[in-house]
């Protein structure tokens, strides 16, 4: 079963183009028949070109309050995404008959496995209620072209969640194929709206969809899913919400660590993660080893190599705030297990020996503007028959 809307673009010569979620069949009666999902997914793409949003379907009013106010905080998080003006038929009142089920997304990462087994039997399952199935979404993280690759990745998947009894339903999408992958910045504003679409989609299915969070409120940084805005992509029927922000990734990493489930199928490599391992030297990998190595020991996580080469780490530039952010908590870890030489690696890691060449390039920047602007006032006046000075 195919749902799709047809997208025009009015400030830009790219033709109309079809965006679509594929399902089973079996779920053709839960799917949305309102704009809710497609506005969820537009709007990243609209906060890029800096074009409004109109729509013919019918958005409830939850969710339009909310778009707004995420165009908001992106605008003042990153300054280059335009808060655009939201035009369309709205449904001011709530639906009588609400579904009652709840969903959470499934990837085999640290985040997704932390955030099903802590629903499962953890701490969770009583505050916040259960997980009735997991979600899958194909065209994400691979080209729907590799289908051969996006079918054993799918196997994976499919497996693990069996082995956590839990039903799971596969979502297939080509956003990531339209004008949408080529202008949106996935990590830093768009993979948030482009899952709460895809639960919004389904919206006769779930009442709340979890997303697993990659942020933590202690040191909260701006990004595409974020406890902020994630939740403010709810609508009527559906609630969408971060889940987990109150772990570190390295508290998660000890915790998945108690499942012989999630050791057998954790992958967060995308370069092998469909052969069945981690390729164990990419940064990715190895810094999630580091954890692993710091936490619980190598030896237990069959998906990756069974030794970890400190010189690799070593090697790596780590420039983002968000693995700055989370190497800061492992030291915390790692100095009272008495593990000096993954202090001493991630010390290294922290002096960010990029950063004198950045700012070697910011300078050249400046002193290029300043001779600019002092060429163009000599050209001015010249031409007005002043002396140059």
């Amino acid at each position: 079963m195919r749902s799709a809307a047809r997208v025009s673009y009015s400030g830009s010569s790219v033709q109309p183009e079809e965006y679509w979620y594929e399902l089973p069949a079996a779920y053709a009666s839960d799917l949305a028949l309102n704009g809710n999902p497609w506005l969820a997914a537009l709007l990243p793409l609209a906060a890029s070109l800096g074009e409004p949003i109109e729509w013919e379907l019918p958005v409830d009013r939850p969710l339009v309050e909310g778009a707004r106010e995420i165009l908001r905080v992106w605008h003042s998080w990153y300054g280059n995404t335009a808060v655009v003006p939201l035009r369309g038929p709205v449904v001011e009142v709530p639906p009588r008959a609400l579904a009652d089920r709840a969903a959470a997304f499934l990837s085999c990462g640290v985040d997704s496995f932390f955030t099903a087994l802590d629903h499962g039997n953890g701490e969770a399952r009583d505050e916040r209620g259960s997980i009735d199935e997991f979600l899958f979404v194909e065209g994400f993280d691979l080209g729907l072209a590799e289908t051969e690759v996006c079918e054993r990745r799918r196997r994976f998947i499919e497996e693990a969640a069996a082995e956590l009894n839990t039903p799971l339903v596969v979502v297939r999408t080509n956003l990531l194929e339209t004008l949408w992958g080529k202008r949106v910045n996935w990590d830093l504003w768009g993979h948030g709206a482009a899952l709460a679409s895809v639960a919004l989609a389904l919206e006769g299915r779930y009442r709340q969809v979890l997303i697993p969070a990659s942020n933590m409120y202690l040191h909260l940084v701006p990004w595409g899913s974020h406890p902020l805005t994630d939740a403010l992509f709810s609508s009527w029927s559906v609630r969408v919400r971060d889940d987990g922000a109150a772990h570190d990734r390295a508290d998660e990493v000890r915790a998945i660590a108690t499942s012989a489930i999630a050791l057998r199928h954790l992958r967060v490599c995308y370069q092998l993660a469909c052969q069945g391992r981690n390729c164990g030297h990419c940064a990715k990998c190895l810094l999630t080893m580091l954890m692993l190595d710091t936490m619980v020991g190598l030896s237990s996580c069959p998906t990756f190599p069974s030794s970890l080469d400190l010189a690799q780490v070593r090697a790596l530039e780590v420039q983002t705030s968000w693995d700055r952010r989370h190497l800061r908590r492992l030291r915390d870890h790692a100095t009272p297990a008495d593990r000096q030489d993954v202090v001493k690696t991630i010390d290294r890691l922290l002096r960010n020996p990029t950063l004198p060449r950045r700012l070697f390039r910011a300078a050249r920047r400046i002193a290029r503007q300043a001779l600019a602007e002092r060429m163009a006032g000599l050209r001015a006046a010249a031409a007005q028959g002043r002396p140059r000075v």
